[in-house]
């Protein structure tokens, strides 16, 4: 079974290797692989900012990934939605 390339190893291959910028745009199927996800848009008004965004989101997604695969999570429930009984 061959793993999809992620976007960030198709454009390495591209820029290593001469890959078409085609292959950045093939059909992909993550959407039906993944029931959750979480997208993070950051802006910053300089590049020093902008650098500590990026350390800080990549601080999160460590510990969401380790909070996840130790099985440290529970469900939240929303007030709006709870049935009253």
């Amino acid at each position: 079974m061959l793993i999809p390339l992620v976007a960030a190893e198709v454009v390495g291959l591209i820029f290593d290797e001469g890959m078409s910028w085609s292959a950045l745009f093939e059909k992909h199927d993550f959407f039906n692989r993944y029931r959750y996800y979480i997208q993070v848009v950051a802006a910053a008004n300089n590049p020093e900012n902008m650098k500590k965004w990026c350390v800080l989101s990549k601080a999160y997604h460590s510990l969401l990934n380790v909070v996840i695969l130790q099985g440290r999570y529970r469900r939240v429930e929303d007030p709006a939605t709870r049935s009253q009984t």
